[in-house]
């Protein structure tokens, strides 16, 4: 359904005025900070957040007119997500976690986001789309709904699981791919310069007109530092859990069904039988090279590959591009070292 319904090609390129306009705002926004310290982290965190938060929800929830802060409710369930849990590794441990509260947290951040999402469908169900209307991620869902509700139904519980499924896929990991890469293109001179020669070319041949993503298959160094970055900096280290469902030989090794099994996609993309000088920031490593990220060249695959491979690169790949790209054009970045001397008395 999601695939389909909500990352088809199609679909993706509704979003795209959605996606150039946080993208201006998070360079206006930087503006007014200039010149001076930037903190990276926290634009990219806001304009990933903002992006999915309009495809999927139809607009920005912040807290503003006394909403409910959807970034607050959401930064405690990713800190929630980050929680050791022993039960999950020693099963019979697991009452632990009533012990020391991690149980009655849960239910709480439970309780925020499934109110939250209730008034998010009530909203939506209550509402009339305009002629002109963008159709977001919940409306594409609700209208799936009514279609299937002869067939095989949908309930709201499987909607609120898909919309979550979206935020945890598409906000953290492209945030800080995005700070991965500024944080190698600065400490990488030559690139950021490689990089931004190409950006701004392009750019003086609009004449003022702001870089799109019709601009973007004209930059080979931009898909070059993509590649490189996803490369040696994967979203997810470790690929999201699998589980065997039969028993399996590997190796001489007999592995019982039910193991839970973690793909190094870290480790693969550093293997230094497959990537000369693994780990070094070279972008030319990619310019006699056919391999992607895409999942169908298993010496790297920061996506996944098969069935269960990310279904969003399209989504995220164009808001991760395209911010990059009106970066580098509108900016110098550099490392600013402070010192602070102290006096011992």
């Amino acid at each position: 359904m999601c695939v389909l319904q909500l990352l088809s090609n199609k679909r993706v390129h509704s979003f795209r005025r959605i996606r150039e306009e946080e993208t201006s705002l998070m360079i206006e926004k930087i503006k007014r900070s200039s010149p001076g310290v930037v903190n990276l982290s926290k634009v990219f965190m806001d304009l990933t957040n903002d992006v999915v938060c309009r495809a999927v929800l139809g607009r920005t929830y912040g807290g503003e007119d006394g909403e409910r802060d959807f970034n607050k409710i959401w930064g405690k369930f990713i800190e929630m997500l980050g929680k050791f849990d022993v039960g999950d590794f020693v099963p019979w441990l697991g009452w632990i976690n009533r012990v020391n509260g991690v149980e009655e947290q849960v239910e709480n951040v439970f309780k925020m986001l499934d109110e939250f999402l209730e008034g998010v469908l009530r909203e939506y169900r209550t509402k009339k789309l305009s002629d002109d209307a963008v159709v977001n991620f919940v409306d594409a869902l609700l209208q799936f709904q009514r279609e299937s509700k002869d067939s095989d139904p949908v309930d709201d519980d499987q909607i609120k699981a898909l919309i979550l499924d979206m935020f945890a896929a598409g906000t953290d990991t492209t945030f800080t791919t995005l700070e991965w890469t500024m944080a190698e293109l600065i400490r990488n001179p030559r690139s950021m310069k490689l990089l931004q020669n190409e950006v701004r070319n392009v750019a003086r041949k609009k004449n003022g007109i702001d870089i799109n993503e019709d601009d973007l298959d004209k930059m080979s160094y931009l898909k070059a530092v993509s590649k490189e970055s996803l490369r040696i900096h994967p979203p997810f280290p470790l690929a999201l859990p699998r589980e065997l469902t039969q028993e399996t030989n590997l190796l001489g090794y007999d592995i019982p069904h039910g193991t839970l099994v973690l793909v190094n996609c870290w480790g693969i993309s550093r293997d230094p039988s497959l990537w000369e000088n693994p780990n070094e920031f070279c972008l030319e490593r990619f310019f006699d090279t056919s391999i992607d990220y895409k999942g169908l060249d298993f010496e790297m695959i920061p996506f996944g590959s098969g069935r269960r491979g990310c279904p969003g690169i399209a989504f995220a790949m164009s808001v991760y591009e395209l911010a990059l790209s009106r970066l580098v054009n509108e900016f110098d970045f550099g490392l600013r070292m402070e010192v602070e001397w102290r006096i011992w008395t």
